[in-house]
């Protein structure tokens, strides 16, 4: 076999699922579907190991992985999904549906033994943890603007068209929204390279 023919290394399922799980151990419910897809985007982008693959959507990057990773993981009984008021508390648009999602004792028996095993994911998921804490006191449109930011950072859109390429897909934010969420993505990222 040559070197170009070489493929990754099979994702390890469970691990990847201990990893989404370690957020909601550590930020408790989350308020929305909208609302951990960017999470999650946000943590892939500032180069946490999530394996979740996205795409560009109306509402900012979406994967249909992580969608399918999170309905299993209400299947199996590793998180609770709740229907919820979508007026109450946070930002969402008024026909939006939410649903609430939090761990179930089920699923922090599983992250709990998973990472027991697993001295470097323990590490990963106590990082990725930590990021998801501070997120979780951002707003769903908050977090909209900022991993729509660094999605179109991940794509190398240069720093001085980001304004423009946003307001040409996202209208309803401002400049000075854009610049604070651009303050916002530094201080992560600086705050990311001190911890490694």
């Amino acid at each position: 076999m040559s070197n170009t023919s070489r493929s990754k290394p099979p994702v390890n399922r469970m691990e990847n699922y201990a990893k989404i799980l370690a957020i909601f151990e550590s930020a408790g419910t989350i308020h929305s579907r909208i609302k951990i897809q960017k999470m999650i985007y946000i943590l892939k982008s500032l180069g946490y190991p999530l394996n979740e693959r996205y795409e560009y959507r109306h509402f900012g990057p979406y994967s249909e992985q992580l969608a399918s990773e999170l309905t299993a993981s209400v299947n199996t009984g590793f998180l609770d999904e709740k229907e919820a008021d979508s007026r109450s508390g946070e930002d969402l648009p008024p026909d939006y549906q939410r649903f609430d999602l939090s761990l179930t004792d089920r699923g922090r028996k599983f992250l709990e033994v998973t990472v027991k095993k697993n001295q470097q994911l323990r590490m990963q998921a106590e990082g990725i943890a930590r990021v998801a804490k501070h997120l979780q006191g951002s707003s769903p449109t908050e977090l909209e603007l900022i991993a729509t930011l660094m999605y179109l950072q991940d794509q190398r859109v240069p720093t001085d068209q980001l304004n423009a390429m946003l307001r040409n897909l996202k209208p309803k934010f401002t400049s000075e929204q854009a610049s604070k969420a651009i303050g916002r993505i530094d201080g992560l990222r600086a705050q990311l390279s001190m911890t490694v």
